[in-house]
């Protein structure tokens, strides 16, 4: 019986042992999460900076692209922190990297600005349960604004004017639902306001803001009957415009906020790092939340017109 009892006693010792280690690995883990986004913080803060008080080693002469008609392309490379609670599948929040490719035109022709930016982002996320999935998120966006004399001065330019915006976030949540996929798909007419300051004779530094005014959006009903596995790409394009519905600020309320400075720039154009933040909520019948936030690149390829 002795021995019986002395083996009980270590059996148990084990296995507290076990469940100590296991809740330490997580306790760990989520504090290394914590630490990991407060360093990337800390690091761009670090290299921003750093591009703004350090001179560069040698000195180009400055070029403002509203001077003469130019016509800027070129693309983004964003890596983000993904992170989206979505009513019509769970109340879990669900986080999780995304990467994104954009294309961009810019058109300075005289105190007039267009913009046309198309991109895709696609990502992966998972619960505090690690339960995953994947989140894909097509993106579109034109401005027309005009000069404002009256904020522009020598070394600096402001624009302001309407936009419009587009996103389809489309979630597949393969651990839990794999037969079923969600979206939120948001079309909106923005207020948006971009301006420009002069750094030294080779950067600039930029902030770019857009705002809805009124958007047309499309949720899943409380139903969800969208079958991934037997649908094809043009019946999900179908799905994720169906239920849509016009709806206002007070049902619908979205940020989007860039922050840049020049790497280099030259009459051909230029390399710009950046800080992009992206806030999309809706609380309408299907209330969903999402928020974007990371680094990005940006290469500009400049062919002035006349």
């Amino acid at each position: 019986m002795h021995g019986y009892e002395t083996l009980c006693v270590r059996i148990r010792t084990q296995k507290e042992t076990v469940i100590g280690d296991r809740a330490n690995m997580n306790f760990f883990r989520k504090y290394s999460c914590n630490i990991l986004k407060w360093e990337h913080l800390y690091y761009f803060v670090t290299i921003v900076i750093l591009l703004l008080f350090v001179q560069p080693c040698y000195s180009q002469r400055f070029y403002r692209p509203e001077i003469r008609e130019t016509l800027s392309t070129g693309f983004y490379v964003k890596t983000h922190l993904l992170q989206q609670k979505d009513d019509a599948f769970s109340p879990l929040r669900y986080n999780g990297p995304s990467g994104e490719l954009n294309l961009i035109t810019i058109k300075y022709p005289g105190n007039f600005r267009r913009s046309l930016e198309l991109g895709m982002q696609a990502g992966y996320i998972e619960n505090r349960f690690k339960l995953s999935g994947w989140h894909v998120n097509p993106r579109l966006s034109f401005s027309y604004s005009v000069k404002v004399d009256g904020l522009s001065g020598r070394d600096s330019w402001v624009y302001a004017g309407p936009a419009i915006s587009g996103n389809t976030s489309i979630t597949f949540f393969s651990d839990e639902d794999p037969h079923h996929i969600y979206w939120f798909t948001c079309y909106s007419l923005d207020l948006f306001f971009v301006a420009g300051f002069e750094v030294d004779r080779s950067r600039m530094l930029f902030l770019e803001a857009g705002i809805p005014l009124a958007a047309v959006v499309s949720r899943p009903g409380p139903q969800n009957s969208s079958s991934y596995h037997i649908m094809e790409m043009g019946e999900i394009l179908r799905r994720v415009h169906s239920n849509a519905r016009f709806t206002t600020v007070d049902e619908f309320q979205s940020a989007n906020l860039k922050l840049m400075v020049d790497l280099t720039r030259t009459n051909r154009g230029s390399v710009t790092l950046g800080y992009e933040m992206l806030f999309l909520r809706y609380s309408g019948e299907v209330p969903a939340t999402y928020f974007n936030n990371g680094a990005f690149l940006r290469v500009m390829f400049d062919s002035h017109i006349r």
